[in-house]
């Protein structure tokens, strides 16, 4: 590409000089201008927006004075409610502390009452236990008692009703004891009072009534007649026979006085009571005794020949064949388990306690 030189100055034409900066200056002034009024109708506008503010100013600081004072005092206001909440504060505190230490006086106090009242309880408890040992020990020995007078009654006096009575009670007691150890008891107990219920009636009782109804009967009965035989004189019998009349009498023939009489029935009867004393302690050898020494007196001092006589003997001989116990019973054996189970129980647990000291202690 051929490049065109620029022409010189010395080759340029002479002309008339012109001044450009002119037209140059009046093209950048006008931006500035536009901007500038663009500027003041802008701040113009603002202004205009904001003129109802300026009229008002004094207006906004009153009520922005009002507003503060209002805080002001609400501030003052919660100041002093917050000095009387710190002073109520203070005083619950106080009376915090007040109670923390009565409750420490009342904890201490409640310790020790606990402590008192285990105590009592202890002391209750033990005092508790001696007394179910007491009671147990009580009924204990009421059951020894009646098994003793079961055992007496049905071997020394052979009164088995009343031993079957008092195994009865016996039974009956045995069966309030809740202790488990004695309750081996109820069988040989239960086979001692079957036993005496298999036995057959006790004759005691038709031979006192016998005996009672003879004794009654020894004041009617009639007198033996004696027959008073002479026997032949002697020579001087024969001369004196005109004087005295003299008669050999035999022992059994002799005469007896009103006196006698009296005394031999009061011996009879006595030998019929001492017979009756026999029969209720259980002698069976007295018993007999006193019988047949009632028969000779009986049949040596009434008519034999009297039907009440005889009915009399006939009472006295069956009533000294009769035997006064009704044998093939054993009592006895619950006693012997009974004391042989408390003598145990007694080794194993030892002397008994002493009871506990109770003491209260004052507050």
């Amino acid at each position: 590409m051929n490049e065109t030189p620029e022409p010189s100055e010395q080759d340029q034409p002479a002309s008339v000089p012109v001044d450009p900066q002119p037209a140059t200056r009046g093209r950048r002034v006008w931006p500035w201008v536009l901007l500038v009024l663009l500027v003041s109708g802008a701040a113009a506008a603002v202004l205009w927006k904001l003129k109802p503010w300026d009229a008002q100013p004094d207006r906004a600081q009153a009520e922005w004075q009002l507003e503060l004072e209002s805080l002001r005092a609400r501030i003052e206001a919660l100041d002093r409610e917050l000095d009387g909440a710190r002073e109520r504060q203070r005083q619950i505190e106080a009376r915090m502390g007040q109670q923390s230490a009565g409750l420490a006086v009342a904890r201490e106090e409640l310790l020790g009452l606990a402590e008192r009242s285990r105590r009592i309880e202890d002391a209750v408890s033990a005092l508790s236990q001696m007394r179910e040992e007491g009671r147990l020990e009580l009924q204990l020995d009421d059951l020894e008692l009646l098994l003793e007078q079961a055992r007496l009654r049905g071997e020394l006096l052979a009164d088995h009703a009343a031993a079957a009575r008092a195994l009865e009670h016996a039974a009956a007691l045995l069966a309030r004891i809740d202790h488990p150890a004695y309750a081996a008891l109820r069988a040989p107990l239960e086979a001692e009072r079957q036993a005496l219920a298999e036995l057959g009636p006790d004759p005691r009782p038709a031979l006192r009534q016998q005996i009672t109804g003879l004794i009654e009967l020894v004041s009617s009965l009639p007198w033996r007649e004696s027959e008073m035989q002479a026997e032949s004189p002697s020579g001087l019998l024969k001369l004196l026979e005109p004087l005295i009349r003299v008669r050999r009498l035999s022992e059994a023939d002799l005469l007896l006085s009103p006196i006698e009489r009296a005394t031999r029935r009061a011996s009879l009867e006595l030998s019929l009571e001492l017979a009756l004393a026999a029969l209720e302690t259980g002698d069976e050898d007295g018993w007999r005794h006193q019988l047949r020494h009632a028969r000779e007196q009986i049949r040596e001092l009434f008519d034999p020949d009297a039907t009440a006589v005889t009915a009399a003997v006939q009472i006295l001989d069956e009533a000294i064949r009769q035997p006064l116990r009704v044998d093939g019973v054993e009592l006895g054996v619950t006693l012997r388990e009974l004391r042989a189970m408390r003598a145990t129980l007694a080794t194993g647990r030892g002397a008994p306690p002493a009871p506990p000291e109770l003491r209260i202690e004052q507050p």
